[in-house]
């Protein structure tokens, strides 16, 4: 009997000691299959999240290159409209100048109109100073004629005038000669002396006499020629003046005519351009008009178009996602039945090596070892439910930023971007993609705008390649925050 109560007492250890064994391998089995499928399902949710990563890097490159296409679309467009405008303004300026050269014919045209009309009256003009001349010659020699024929009348007077007092004093002397002689007949001796000493005084009187009448005879000539002269002239340059008054009246009656025609006409042409011009402004402005409608009713039809497009792939892509996410869903759903199944024929063959022990420690004196109840495994190993960070709005991390660039130090480092219209800044961050590590530094009416807050250059410059192509492609250059605080 001792021998059979330290046997069964020895079965009932090993029993034990093989079900502490069992249960030990199989918690530990069952911590490996567990670790095994948490690990599982941390990679698949690493696939997912790397699938959805790429899922949404491949949107927004499909986004990206649509924008791109559409601006591709938009610039050729704004390409063509300008080509178009070009040709309109080429066309404009074609007629502009053919009715600028038509304006310069005109012009041409009247100038010479102008040219031969003057020419005529110059020539006109000429005869008619030819004929004045002519005149004037003819009148001068009528005058001088006169005057000749006066002088001549003159100098014929003077002489009758000189025989006339000749012959008088021819007769005193005759006189006198019998006078004296019936006085020297008289008075011999008394008057001999006397009429040799009358004689003497005779003759002298007579010489001065003669001399003193020529000098008056000839000073009457001279002021009578001077006289006559003096009306000559006057009378020319009466004739002269009133012929120069006549020929000045009728030259500023013809220049006030030649003016108020230019005048006349000048008007009547700046009407007619005035016209002309208004007419093809109105006409340009219609037409410009027309164009813009046209051109917003393109746009309009190509904007709902790219709409529709648009809209279609968003349809496609948001029907594609929707059927890839059913299949994960499925894939998921068949994984997790395929565990729920491997975890039924593990509990199955756990309570059958159970049956089979409680058999072995029935056989044993009845003995019934009893264990823990089997706990529910964990597949998920904790991520049944995840609770997301609240979101910071981009407003208060850009917030964040400038108080992080405000007290950095002033040997660390910093990227210039570039420097734009300060009205301009919110585009430049949306249209680069910049995240909220920027601070801008305003300059009058441009604006510097600083990313990111570095150790050192080749931190900032290798920074460079994980922002947008075209600022990567800019080569923005690195400052010191010291330098530019």
């Amino acid at each position: 009997a001792e021998k059979l109560a330290e046997a069964k007492r020895k079965e009932e250890l090993r029993l034990k000691e093989e079900a502490r064994k069992a249960k030990e391998l199989e918690e530990k089995r069952i911590a490996e299959e567990k670790a095994k499928l948490a690990k599982e399902l941390e990679s698949k949710k690493e696939a997912e999240r790397k699938e959805e990563l790429r899922l949404k890097e491949l949107e927004e490159k499909r986004i990206a290159e649509d924008k791109a296409r559409l601006e591709k679309q938009k610039a050729e467009k704004l390409a063509e409209a300008k080509r178009k405008e070009e040709l309109r303004l080429k066309e404009e300026a074609r007629k502009a100048k053919e009715l600028e050269e038509k304006r310069i014919a005109e012009e041409k045209r009247i100038a010479e109109e102008k040219r031969i009309a003057e020419e005529k009256a110059k020539l006109a003009k000429e005869l008619e100073a030819k004929k004045q001349a002519e005149a004037k010659r003819k009148e001068e020699l009528r005058l001088k004629e006169e005057a000749r024929k006066a002088k001549e009348l003159e100098e014929k007077r003077i002489a009758e005038e000189k025989a006339k007092l000749a012959k008088e004093l021819e007769a005193k002397k005759q006189a006198e000669m019998k006078r004296i002689k019936a006085e020297k007949l008289a008075k011999e001796k008394k008057l001999a002396e006397d009429k040799a000493r009358l004689e003497k005084q005779k003759a002298e009187k007579l010489a001065e006499a003669k001399r003193k009448e020529e000098l008056r005879l000839k000073e009457e000539a001279r002021k009578a020629k001077e006289l006559e002269e003096k009306r000559i002239a006057e009378e020319l340059k009466a004739k002269k003046q009133a012929e120069i008054k006549r020929i000045k009246a009728e030259k500023l009656a013809k220049e006030k005519k030649l003016a108020e025609d230019k005048v006349r006409l000048e008007k009547q042409k700046a009407e007619k351009l005035a016209e002309a011009k208004r007419k093809e402004e109105l006409r340009l402005k219609e037409e410009a008009r027309k164009a813009k409608e046209l051109e917003e009713k393109r746009i309009a039809e190509e904007k709902a178009k790219l709409a529709k497009e648009l809209e279609a792939k968003k349809q496609a892509e948001m029907k594609r996602i929707k059927a890839e996410k059913l299949a994960k869903e499925k894939k998921l759903a068949e994984d997790k039945a395929r565990l729920e199944k491997q975890k039924a024929e593990k509990l199955n063959l756990f309570n059958k090596s159970k049956i089979e022990e409680e058999k072995i420690l029935s056989k044993t004196n009845n003995v019934i070892l009893t264990n823990k109840p089997i706990e529910e495994i964990d597949f998920a190993n904790g991520l049944k439910q995840i609770k997301k960070e609240p979101e910071v709005p981009y407003s208060d991390r850009l917030k964040n930023f400038r108080n992080i660039f405000k007290k950095a130090s002033k040997t660390k480092y910093t990227l210039k971007l570039t420097t734009i219209d300060s009205n301009k800044v919110k585009w430049y961050a949306h249209r680069f993609g910049l995240d909220p590590n920027y601070i801008t530094i305003k300059r009058g009416s441009k604006t510097d705008i600083y990313y990111g807050v570095f150790d050192s250059i080749a931190e900032a410059t290798e920074k460079t390649a994980t922002l947008h192509p075209k600022i990567y492609e800019s080569n923005p250059p690195v400052r010191k925050i010291g330098s530019i605080r």
